[in-house]
């Protein structure tokens, strides 16, 4: 059935353009010819890339060249669907199917061709106009009568397979019957077939109908499923059957109704069903396209501008063929291996990354899911959400950006575009620049930084040796990339958390340095690798002007409750390996061993795991064997563990604070790195007195206290002083000297504490001796530091008098240093006779005795 309809945009800038629409019941989505659209770009808009590919009648399967989104209207009925656009090679302009049907509640009459659309006025019937079948139909009325001919003309005889399927579908008795009563019609009596096959058979016999359409009709009988294919079988077996009861023309005329029903549903079904993309995809060129359209339409304007042409979806060869040679050499190129290595040792390791190639995966829409757990969030049923998302305009780049970003995230799977009303909650989205990874810059370089900054401050250039004119690195400026965030605030206020502690950074950088051979392991998109519970999916929803709606699959950053299932994932899946073989934190992965065969064999098990897990790794982010490598924010080797000098140069960057906010930011960077620095709060004293006495006014109604304590912090203005200037560079120079602490050695030698205490602060070192090989070659004793702890003292502890700071002193650092020292000989070292005495005094008041006991026992 065909009937006129109108194409037009969905938000209504123009009056569309006027197509012959084929009705079709059983199609499952709208589908627009590809030289339509191509004619009506500039009404329609650009298409969205889509992933839908359609079977056709004759089996082959064709890929949607993109979707669309517009109002199709019929006879003043107005309806928003979306439309798939591909090359129907003419077989019709615009075809409505399910989507359109239902949201119209529209009815198809096969009884007398009709279609019935509900309107707020009430039904309106629309009639075929099919230009075919009306030509047609004005024809056999207007032709003169053909001669029938006799009844004994020789006729092209009915094979035997022609005779089994007519014996098969009809009663033998009855056919004689029936063949009778339709030889004796009427010519002007003949119903109209709109077949093009029947209107050539027609010449020969008027009343003939295919063996093919009624062998389709017995197939259909015993193998579809579909609701409305069962109805129409059922009519025409119905009509069929009652040949033996029934007066022979009404059996005629129902037959020809059967037949001409199922015959309109052969011919006009050219989408079947939505399947995945499969090698045997057929893709026409775009060239034959454009010429037909011209052909068609015979349009008078220059041709569109050339649709681009979607590269086919290849699976990927980390499922499909994971040891594939190309991949493997790719993956070895990228992962890096140690220098230092003997040639026996590094074949050794590449052998082990080639047998676990598969576990890499060099891009996005390379993560494999894990199985091992998903994110829920747990929203109570009731909760709502506010209506407006609060989106921010974006840029030209910004919006190229994003529109690359989803495209890259839909074909990975990670996201999935869905309709509104699968959306609970649609969070605001945004496009930041993300600045690609500087490389490492060299101690001189930091140091020549450090030159500068004395030479800005009147302060004595500590580095003499290297200058203070900067040095070009010879590193070529890129041009930023973009990050894609949302704002889930409305969702993370009624998310419940569970609880997962993260760990001792620290500790975790101890463990992996002391070690001879030092591998780091980054994963690829970890989050991105975790799914999302069904029921939690439509929280996760986002608008995109021009895309629609999109839902994540897996889990996103932003969601409150994402760190902690990240590393209660991992926790599951590596947990015994923990410790001992591996350490972690976040997604660095770290192992480390002073034998290389130890070290070969720790990272084939955490291989294993990864192999069992579906975690998936990044080989351009990981380093095997290494004597030094970056982890966890520091560099771990066989010294120790020294600062990342990509932290130190952001340090040696930081403006001068002029806020107490701005000031706290600062004392928190570089207090990141305090167990690394010698006396840092004496140090830091000047600027960390300028955070005191904040007043903050009482938040008004409606308003938290910290965003009001974090309003008075960005209000309150400082003034510097010599003092403050100097702690600032003081701190900024602090770390360009490449301090190294070393891994604590549990192998009965005993843990040093030194401390010192005064009205300002609190200070204590924990060092251990090495034996180590002087100049000379005679063995020494050098004492190296493990970890150093500081605090600014509290205004009740600056009136302490002097042996009570150091014994204050004394305390505060062997807490700081419990987790280490428990249960380990320990020497103390003190400047201070007093407390010597003081701690084999049996004569202290309550407190100084609590404070004794803790310290010696």
């Amino acid at each position: 059935m065909k009937v006129e309809a109108r194409v037009m945009c969905y938000d209504g800038r123009d009056g569309g353009i006027g197509v012959m629409s084929t009705i079709d019941g059983g199609a499952m989505l709208c589908v627009l010819d590809l030289a339509v659209w191509a004619e009506a770009e500039q009404s329609l808009g650009p298409l969205v890339p889509s992933q839908i590919v359609c079977r056709m009648a004759n089996r082959a399967c064709v890929r949607s060249r993109g979707a669309g989104r517009a109002w199709i209207e019929i006879s003043n009925v107005r309806k928003e669907v979306e439309f798939e656009v591909l090359d129907s090679r003419g077989a019709f302009n615009l075809l409505v199917g399910k989507t359109w049907l239902r949201a119209a509640s529209a009815l198809h009459n096969f009884a007398n061709d009709t279609l019935i659309l509900h309107a707020d006025t009430g039904p309106i019937i629309v009639e075929n106009q099919n230009p075919t079948l009306r030509a047609q139909e004005q024809q056999a009325l207007t032709a003169p009568a053909q001669p029938q001919p006799p009844p004994n003309q020789d006729k092209e005889q009915p094979t035997a397979d022609e005779n089994e399927r007519t014996t098969t579908l009809t009663k033998e008795e009855t056919t004689p019957e029936i063949r009778t009563v339709m030889n004796n019609i009427e010519p002007e009596q003949q119903p109209f077939r709109r077949s093009r096959r029947l209107a050539e058979k027609r010449g020969m016999d008027l009343y003939w109908v295919s063996a093919e359409a009624l062998e389709d009709v017995e197939r259909r009988i015993v193998e579809l499923v579909d609701e409305e294919e069962e109805w129409w079988d059922a009519l025409e077996v119905q009509a069929l059957d009652e040949a033996t009861v029934t007066d022979p023309e009404e059996v005629v005329e129902s037959a020809w109704r059967a037949e001409k029903v199922s015959d309109e549903e052969r011919r006009l079904r050219q989408i079947l069903l939505d399947d995945a993309p499969s090698p045997q995809i057929e893709i026409y060129a775009l060239d034959d396209v454009l010429d037909r359209a011209a052909r068609n339409k015979a349009r008078t304007n220059s041709a569109p501008d050339p649709l681009p042409q979607r590269p086919r979806l290849i699976p990927s060869l980390r499922v499909t063929d994971p040891f594939n040679h190309a991949r493997v050499t790719e993956i070895m190129s990228k992962v890096k291996i140690g220098d230092d290595l003997t040639a026996e040792q590094r074949e050794k390791a590449e052998d082990l990354i080639r047998e676990f190639a598969d576990v890499f995966a060099r891009s996005l829409s390379k993560v494999l899911p894990v199985d091992i757990t998903e994110l829920r969030l747990d929203i109570p049923d009731d909760t709502t959400f506010p209506k407006k998302a609060g989106q921010r305009r974006l840029t030209e780049p910004q919006r190229v950006a994003l529109y690359h970003t989803l495209d890259e995230l839909e074909e990975a799977g990670i996201i999935k575009r869905v309709s509104q009303d699968q959306v609970k909650a649609v969070s605001p989205v945004n496009m930041v620049p993300k600045q690609s990874s500087a490389p490492r810059p060299s101690i001189q370089q930091l140091q020549r930084m450090a030159n500068a900054e004395c030479v800005k401050y009147n302060i004595p250039v500590r580095y003499l040796e290297v200058g203070t004119e900067p040095v070009d690195e010879g590193g070529e400026t890129q041009q930023a990339k973009w990050r894609l965030v949302q704002n889930f605030a409305a969702v993370n206020k009624v998310t419940q958390i569970r609880p997962f502690p993260m760990g001792d950074l620290p500790a975790k950088q101890r463990w992996a340095a002391g070690k001879r051979y030092v591998s780091v392991m980054d994963l690829q998109a970890g989050f991105h690798a975790i799914p999302i519970a069904k029921e939690s999916v439509p929280y996760t929803g986002f608008h995109v002007d021009g895309r629609g709606y999109y839902v994540y699959r897996r889990m996103p950053f932003g969601l409150t409750g994402a760190p902690t299932t990240f590393c209660e994932m991992l926790a599951s899946a590596l947990h015994d390996l923990i410790g001992v073989h591996i350490d972690l934190w976040m997604d660095d992965i770290a192992s480390a061993a002073d034998d290389f065969d130890t070290a070969l064999g720790s990272l084939r098990l955490f291989f294993e795991r990864c192999r069992t897990h579906k975690l998936s790794l990044s080989p351009a982010k990981s380093v095997f064997f290494m004597s030094e490598a970056a982890f966890a924010g520091a560099r771990v080797s066989k010294e120790g563990v020294r600062p990342d000098l990509r932290k130190v140069r952001a340090i040696l960057e930081w403006p001068e604070p002029e806020t107490v906010l701005e000031v706290m930011g600062f004392l928190g960077l570089v207090g990141s790195y305090r167990t690394k620095i010698k006396d840092y709060a004496r140090m830091a004293r000047p600027l960390s007195d300028l955070t005191r006495d904040i007043k903050v006014e009482t938040p008004t109604r409606g308003r938290g206290l910290k965003q009001a304590y974090r309003r008075a912090l960005s209000n309150a203005k400082i003034t510097h002083t010599d003092e403050t200037r100097r702690a600032f560079v003081k701190l900024k120079l602090a770390l360009t000297s490449e301090p190294v602490v070393r891994a604590p050695v549990y192998d009965g030698r005993p843990f040093i504490v030194s401390t010192d205490g005064s009205k300002y602060g609190f200070g204590g070192v924990l060092e251990q001796e090495w034996t180590e090989l002087d100049r000379h070659g005679r063995e020494v004793k050098v004492r190296y530091p493990i970890v150093y702890a500081s605090k600014r003292t509290l205004r009740s502890e600056e009136r302490y008098i002097p042996f009570l700071l150091e014994f204050a002193a004394l305390k505060y650092a062997l807490d700081e240093f419990e987790d280490m020292i428990f249960g380990q000989p320990i020497e103390l070292e003190t400047n201070c006779k007093a407390l010597a005495d003081l701690l084999g005094n049996q004569k202290l008041n309550s407190t100084h005795k609590r404070w004794r006991e803790s310290i010696i026992g």
